[in-house]
Order: C-alpha cells, then structure tokens, then sequence
C-alpha cells in the first residue's frame, strides 16, 4: 500500500506542476504588447542653386532658419511628397519661419 501512496503523490505532484505551468504559460500571454517602434522622423531634402542638399532632419531645418540659411521661399522635398514645393507650403515646416505679430489694438 505503501507504493501506492507514493505513486498517487507523485501523480497528484505532477499535475499540480502542470496546472502551475498553464497558469504561468496565461500569464506571459496576458502580458501588455510591446509598444510599435516611434516613426522615422522626416528626412527633407532642399535645393540650392540647383542642387540637391540634404537630407535634413526638422530640426537641422529649424537650425537653418534661425540663421537665414531656410526660407519660406526654400524648395524642399520629402518622401511621400508630390514634387517639390516651398517651405512655406507645407504646414509642418511654415512654422519655422519668424513671423510677424498682426499690428497691436488700437490705444483704449
């Protein structure tokens, strides 16, 4: 009787390990998904003189108008883009450019 017992403990043993293993297996798969990857940041390019520069990430653009270097009048290009097309065109980059206040109000 005695290895009976010991063949039931092992067998109710391993079952307990099983279900401990499913629930673990459940577990993992109730995890969060992994975030998607940011997307690429936009590459433009600009033409100067009749050349083709870049590319340019947004902010070396910004870095270039700061100095003069990028217009609103600039011609640039992304991928995606129809054609090219000046800067000051394109909304995402229009705001690049220093523009001027409306006048102030009238004095009260």
């Amino acid at each position: 009787m005695a290895g009976a017992g010991v063949g039931m403990g092992m067998g109710m043993g391993m079952g307990m390990g099983n279900g401990m293993a499913g629930m673990m297996g459940m577990g993992m798969q109730q995890q969060a998904p992994m975030a998607p990857p940011p997307p690429p940041m936009a590459q433009w390019h600009v033409a100067v003189n009749g050349q083709t520069q870049g590319p340019f990430s947004p902010a070396d653009l910004q870095n270039m108008a700061a100095n003069g270097q990028f217009t609103p009048e600039t011609m640039v290009w992304t991928a995606g883009q129809d054609g090219w097309k000046k800067a000051g065109e394109i909304p995402s980059l229009s705001g690049m450019f220093n523009q001027a206040p409306p006048p102030p109000p009238p004095p009260m």
